[in-house]
């Protein structure tokens, strides 16, 4: 399976898959039964048996022990990170790393951090190492829309931090990314511009960039210009049909991306 270098290009740098809304008050158990498939997702692209999850080390060895793909046993895990936040308001979270030898922690495979069940600012970001096996375009939206389908955000993107300082400077934030989703319901619908397919999907729109390059990203951004991405402070989450879009079908061979891109 390509990775993510073989997707975006050599000058890609820590990518990750970004999941935002506002207030949405949620038990532990309701976190955790979020929390478990997505950890699976993520664990799923390496041989069966051959990776673990674990919480960060701590001064008192913890972290050594796997934590299992399941909400009976992550109810714990969140409800503890709730109890030591101090407030509703604080969107700490909680913290999971992929690891092959977890005595190996300077590099993750994966890692998790979740900030969620709160009465404001939930945010879930998937971190991915640039040799992650993503897959072509159509398996990285995939992938995307089943993040998307399980935390029902306001927004999400799939994006690296190397795009994100090329594009400083260049004005206010904007949906540009390599794969983006908006929610309906807290957002006002655009309609797409030349950089850019624009997909229905559930009740919002996935936005897939034509290029998957760090320029052809900037060059997004640019022609996107300023967005106001605020949300409503209480989320009416968004739903979602099974499946994918049918237009995935046919992505790979409509954008721009891997060795096409270094052409």
């Amino acid at each position: 399976m390509r990775t993510v270098r073989e997707v975006l290009g050599p000058e890609c740098r820590k990518p990750f898959i970004s999941l935002v809304w506002e207030g949405r008050k949620e038990s532990a158990l309701e976190v955790a039964r979020r929390l478990a498939p997505t950890m699976s997702l993520i664990s799923d692209r390496y041989p069966a048996g051959s990776v673990n999850w674990y919480l960060p080390t701590d001064e008192n060895g913890g972290g050594t022990v796997p934590v299992p793909e399941d909400p009976g046993s992550l109810e714990s895990v969140v409800k503890e990170t709730k109890a030591t936040t101090g407030s509703e308001f604080d969107s700490s979270g909680t913290y999971l790393f992929l690891y092959e030898d977890p005595a190996q922690r300077m590099n993750p495979l994966a890692s998790i951090s979740v900030a969620a069940g709160f009465t404001r600012d939930n945010e879930v970001t998937v971190d991915l190492p640039e040799d992650f096996p993503l897959g072509p375009p159509s398996a990285a939206a995939r992938l995307f829309l089943d993040l998307v389908r399980i935390w029902q955000p306001d927004s999400a993107s799939f994006m690296t931090v190397s795009a994100i300082r090329a594009s400083m400077g260049k004005g206010c934030v904007s949906h540009a990314a390599y794969l983006a989703w908006t929610s309906a319901k807290a957002h006002e619908q655009v309609p797409a511009v030349s950089g850019e397919y624009v997909i229905p999907f559930g009740e919002g729109q996935l936005f897939v960039a034509r290029e998957w390059t760090l320029p052809g990203i900037v060059a997004l951004h640019d022609e996107l210009g300023p967005e106001e991405l605020g949300g409503p402070k209480v989320q009416d989450p968004p739903s979602f049909p099974d499946g994918y879009p049918t237009e995935l079908d046919g992505l790979d061979s409509e954008i721009l991306w891997g060795s096409e891109s270094q052409g």
